[in-house]
């Protein structure tokens, strides 16, 4: 009798701990799995972003593949949800590239158009280092001056 208890209670252990390194990994598996969807998912984000309307650039009521940098002003970096959401935190900006730019001026209607970055989206709670930085070239168009200079669409992905 007290054989059969000894095997039963060894027997349990063995199953507990078995249980808990098969959770282990399943658990590092799915977290591997939510970064790549994160990844993924902001990829297509910054194809996206590019191409919405409400930033694009239009000449005489014809469409072009710019962005309007006065369009810009108008959006609120600190919403809450970008309009094309993902599963993760992230700040996106537009940066000037070329011309090189003397320092960087972050763009309101003070400095305009003598600024380098606009913030499009950053939530609260991103003060910290971003984890990985994608980005993607576009066309910054400056009505004002009807100019056009090189830029980034940068999203960068917080932990």
């Amino acid at each position: 009798m007290m054989e059969t208890i000894l095997i039963a209670v060894i027997f349990v252990i063995l199953l507990v701990v078995a249980l808990a390194f098969y959770f282990k990994f399943s658990a590092e598996s799915v977290e591997q799995t939510a970064e790549n969807v994160c990844l993924v998912s902001n990829t297509v984000l910054l194809a996206s972003i590019a191409a919405t309307p409400e930033i694009a650039c239009s000449i005489e009521g014809q469409r072009e593949p710019c962005i309007d940098t006065t369009k810009l002003l108008v959006f609120d970096p600190n919403r809450d949800r970008l309009p094309y959401s993902t599963i993760c935190s992230q700040k996106v900006s537009f940066e000037q590239v070329y011309p090189v730019p003397d320092n960087d001026v972050v763009c309101t209607s003070n400095t305009y158009p003598d600024c380098t970055i606009y913030p499009f989206s950053e939530p609260e709670g991103t003060s910290v280092e971003a984890g990985i930085r994608i980005s993607t070239p576009v066309t910054l168009y400056y009505p004002l001056t009807e100019d056009y200079k090189l830029g980034r669409l940068v999203i960068e992905i917080f932990p």
